[in-house]
């Protein structure tokens, strides 16, 4: 790893940006730093995530980290003399995040090693500006502050302090929310309301994206499971990757290869492995499908129906689930008409799970109460999982969007409150099918002096 080099430097080390200092300025040049190294050569980038000099705030550290998880290479990295720059030095709510992007960030590392065997063998870097894969559009060649990981995984991190609505520049087509389904049209700019754990990342058409179905530590080996998740688009999108290190253009017998097609009618998604490659077990996710679930004979594995136990469809989370027969390869065909919904709704909802733990000494003969943005502040109970000790339900909330939420003994009087019968901050979480909430309270307010 270098900060500096000669012509020839891409070839064999990353790049990071230098000392950079711990300030605003200084993160809102990261992107463009990485996006012009990137551009010019050198794929492999990265910077000091909370800045070099030290002293970052909370903020700050978390929107550095988020950047991070995105970047080629990340690390934290911090000068002598200074406050510790680990994620537990800035509080439970940093802390948290950091937890949840870092393992967000080990789930996608076999896309980043797809995009990095495609950067040694093609020079494209994994993290590009919108003006590569949009070559045409000329409002997109001045962005900064959005970037493609790949083809088209759209990022677009929060980069000022104290923001609560993030401006995302959308290039023409449509677009997946990455964690909720929610479907946006491109070709414009999408105004979307942010808290201090917001990264937000779009899926377009064509998207072929590669996660390990677990956060277990990473090794050189292909993951034990891989998620495949694929946006329908009439482009077709490769990628592979590789267990045994980068490898030359004519080696494919350690590769593991997919592919995307899609005609408006059947999507293909095509697995080949090498020689000497046994593949992982496979799970593909469609985003997003029709309201109405696909039925048995419109999902072919190599022109054979598949097994009703290997398909699930989750209208809640707008995803297909198949699941391939392990260490084979292939072409899985689904049958599909138009899989991309329109533009959300003002009414589109998605259900939340909620469990939280209750302070010790609560009682059991009343229920717990949930409170939010999403019912406008209305007490709704939920149900004793364990008498006065876990309560939990659903509630359903606007796909895609934020919302913020107390819990109560059923009136607030009885709000809750953080240790030591501080007051205690509205909870936030997004809306999304897989971002169930498990939440504990501390304690009440009418147990406070």
């Amino acid at each position: 790893m270098s900060r500096a080099g000669y012509a020839g430097l891409q070839r064999v080390a990353g790049l990071w940006t230098g000392d950079t200092p711990s300030t605003w300025p200084a993160l809102r040049q990261t992107l463009p730093m990485l996006l012009n190294l990137g551009a010019s050569g050198v794929p492999y980038v990265g910077s000091d995530v909370g800045g070099y000099s030290g002293n970052a705030t909370p903020e700050l550290y978390a929107r550095w980290l988020q950047v991070g998880v995105l970047s080629p290479f990340f690390r934290a990295h911090v000068t002598n003399g200074v406050p510790g720059q680990e994620p537990w030095q800035f509080g439970i709510e940093v802390t948290d995040i950091a937890r949840f992007w870092l393992e967000e960030r080990t789930r996608l590392v076999p896309h980043f090693e797809a995009l990095a065997l495609e950067a040694s063998l093609t020079g494209a870097p994994p993290l590009r500006p919108l003006a590569w894969g949009f070559p045409a559009e000329a409002a997109l060649r001045g962005v900064e502050d959005t970037a493609l990981l790949g083809e088209t995984l759209l990022v677009a991190p929060v980069l000022t302090e104290g923001e609560t609505t993030q401006r995302v520049t959308l290039p023409p087509g449509r677009w997946v929310e990455y964690f909720s389904g929610a479907v946006y049209a491109g070709g414009g700019v999408l105004e979307q309301s942010v808290r201090l754990a917001a990264l937000p990342m779009y899926l377009g058409e064509g998207a072929l994206l590669l996660r390990a179905a677990t956060t277990a530590t990473h090794s050189d080996a292909l993951p034990a499971a891989l998620r495949v998740d694929v946006v329908p688009g009439r482009r077709t999108t490769t990628l592979r990757f590789t267990a045994a290190g980068l490898v030359d253009a004519a080696d494919t017998e350690h590769t593991f290869g997919l592919e995307q097609r899609f005609d408006g009618t059947t999507l293909q998604v095509a697995l080949s492995a090498g020689a000497r490659v046994v593949p992982p077990p496979v799970a593909i996710a469609v985003r997003l499908v029709d309201a109405a679930p696909a039925a048995p004979a419109d999902l072919r594995w190599n022109g054979a129906a598949l097994p009703a136990e290997a398909v699930r469809t989750d209208l809640n989370d707008r995803t297909l689930h198949v699941t391939l027969p392990p260490g084979e390869v292939g072409t899985l065909e689904v049958d599909l008409v138009d899989p991309l919904a329109p533009a959300p709704a003002p009414d589109d909802l998605v259900d939340i799970g909620v469990v939280v733990e209750v302070p010790e000494g609560t009682p059991g003969d009343q229920p717990i109460h949930i409170a939010g943005t999403f019912n406008d502040w209305v007490q709704t109970p939920l149900a004793w999982l364990e008498p006065g000790r876990r309560a939990g339900g659903r509630v359903r909330v606007p796909r895609g969007q934020w919302y913020e939420y107390k819990f109560t003994r059923g009136d607030w009087d009885t709000v809750e409150k953080w240790p030591d019968c501080a007051e205690a901050s509205n909870r936030y979480a997004f809306g999304a099918a897989t971002q169930a909430r498990a939440d504990r309270i501390w304690t009440w307010r009418d147990a406070c002096p």
